[in-house]
């Protein structure tokens, strides 16, 4: 603990160790799903499942390490939802191959990195309007609480949803339907945001870690998610 104080210095920033380890256990846990969500959508362009899965993980340990150690921030670093799926449904068909269009995304961050040393991407964000910049992080928030909500069950996509728009692109469809808490995974989900909700207002230490591990283990005692067979 001493050495983790001397290089983390949490005392700065109001925090303990402690209470450190805690947030990172629970921002892994709630950043975990990209692992599979990005590679499951880069899936649909041909690119290899598990080598994405690896690469994803890499990207992240790398870009969330050196946020610690380097800049000093406890601030984690994943892949951003929204860029893979223009380049699994967009960028990738119009190129050719996934290969090429993995190509491009080398050169943006070429690009950005150099708007970054210029100090040109501070300025291209402060010409943004701050509500625009505001409403872009709501957007993200609500994409990914989507495809929680998917998963969970608590939304349904219709089974002839997706081949009624690839026969008619322009056609207009409901996206989703709503769910049934008649199921386990949504009732789960459910009662498990609630109790973390109820958790963070009261000010809990670690609620958000309990509200995951609670839920979780509910799901293996009720059948719902099974222990991993193997590494």
């Amino acid at each position: 603990m001493d050495a983790l104080t001397r290089l983390l210095h949490p005392e700065r920033r109001g925090s303990t160790v402690a209470a450190e380890l805690r947030g990172a256990l629970a921002t892994f846990l709630t950043m975990a799903y990209i692992l599979v969500t990005n590679a499951s959508i880069l899936a649909a362009a041909g690119v290899p499942f598990a080598p994405a899965v690896a690469g994803t993980a890499a990207a992240a340990a790398v870009s969330s390490i050196l946020m610690g150690v380097v800049a000093d921030f406890p601030l984690a670093l994943a892949s951003g939802m929204g860029l893979n799926a223009v380049i699994a449904f967009h960028v990738a068909p119009a190129v050719g191959s996934w290969q090429t269009a993995m190509g491009l995304v080398v050169l943006d961050g070429v690009l950005v990195l150099a708007l970054v040393l210029l100090g040109l991407r501070e300025a291209v964000m402060r010409a943004i309007p701050h509500d625009l910049r505001v409403a872009i992080g709501v957007g993200i928030g609500v994409f990914l609480a989507l495809i929680g909500m998917v998963n969970a069950r608590l939304v349904v996509v219709p089974p002839g949803t997706l081949a009624a728009l690839a026969q008619t692109p322009g056609g207009v469809f409901p996206p989703v339907g709503p769910g049934s808490l008649r199921t386990a995974d949504a009732a789960i989900a459910l009662a498990g945001t609630c109790v973390t909700a109820a958790l963070v207002v009261r000010r809990v230490p670690g609620a958000i870690l309990l509200g995951v591990v609670g839920s979780t283990a509910l799901a293996l005692l009720l059948g719902v998610a099974r222990a991993p067979e193997g590494a």
